[in-house]
């Protein structure tokens, strides 16, 4: 089962597992969430409106040298950066993608990076041949990866 692939210790990154969730995707394009991201669901609704070939979101951070970031030309995803010294904006990754079903070829193309084979590289490479990529700006949202991070987030749940 799918529980049994993700587990195994052979997998290298979140592009290898998304790779082995392909037999069990059958629509043109689907979400892919990241278990540490807590936002309001009306982000959602907003990135099916969406007429590119797949949707990044992202939030504008104080610290962008800690996240990968994105380029864009107002309206569609140039360049993804990850996690640079001299990041050339403030539009953070926060891992809440759309991606067509081309994502899956793009993953098993791509080369590892710092050993792990990354969902932003193959969504570059589509980019790079000329897939179109747009981005939704979330406002509202937490990284709740950490205990201190979970608490802060429902502590600021609670009181909105």
């Amino acid at each position: 089962d799918m529980e049994a692939l993700l587990d195994d210790d052979t997998v290298k990154g979140d592009a290898d597992a998304l790779k082995c969730a392909e037999p069990y995707i059958s629509d043109d394009k689907f979400f892919v969430i990241a278990c540490d991201s807590l936002f309001k669901g009306i982000h959602l609704k907003n990135i099916l409106r969406h007429k590119s070939n797949g949707v990044m979101t992202v939030y504008r951070t104080e610290n962008p040298k800690s996240h990968g970031v994105i380029l864009h030309d107002g309206t569609h995803i140039t360049k993804i950066f990850e996690k640079s010294q001299n990041p050339p904006s403030n539009l953070a990754n926060n891992s809440i993608y759309y991606l067509p079903r081309a994502i899956f070829d793009a993953c098993k193309r791509i080369s590892p990076n710092a050993g792990e084979f990354k969902i932003v590289d193959a969504i570059q490479l589509l980019i790079d041949e000329g897939k179109q990529f747009t981005f939704e700006e979330i406002t509202y949202y937490f990284d709740v990866g950490t205990i201190k991070n979970l608490e802060n987030a429902r502590l600021h749940w609670e009181k909105n």
